[in-house]
């Protein structure tokens, strides 16, 4: 049975860490530091399972470039909105009501940086 609880994995608290319970089901562990709480479940082993289950080394770089990545698409795609912004309209610093076809161009635009192909 496992009974020791890991570290906080967002603040890295490590004392005074518990298993809640609500008088019913379900159980969870919670970090009196930061409140950060684990998945509630069925049992009090289960609970601490949970809060212990980590994400391995391969799964949080696999995530992080993923992040990445998406970060790249969305700083393409607010470029080309600008640029398309200021095409449309030099001076243009606010909102403004773009007719169908530049709603296209806009459109067009967003998917072509979005997933990084030319349509």
């Amino acid at each position: 049975m496992q009974s020791e609880l890991k570290p906080c994995p967002f603040c890295g608290w490590a004392t005074g860490l518990s298993v809640f319970d609500s008088g019913e089901l379900p159980y969870w562990v919670e970090c009196p530091d930061c409140c950060a709480q684990g998945a509630p479940e069925g049992t009090k082993v289960e609970a601490i399972t949970a809060w212990n289950t980590r994400a391995s080394d391969a799964e949080i770089t696999r995530l992080t470039e993923a992040l990445r990545a998406a970060e790249e698409r969305e700083k393409g795609l607010r470029e080309a909105l600008g640029e398309i912004c200021r095409d449309s309209n030099p001076d243009w610093t606010e909102r403004r009501v773009y007719p169908d076809d530049t709603l296209d161009d806009i459109h067009k635009i967003a998917v072509e940086a979005f997933y990084g192909v030319k349509i």
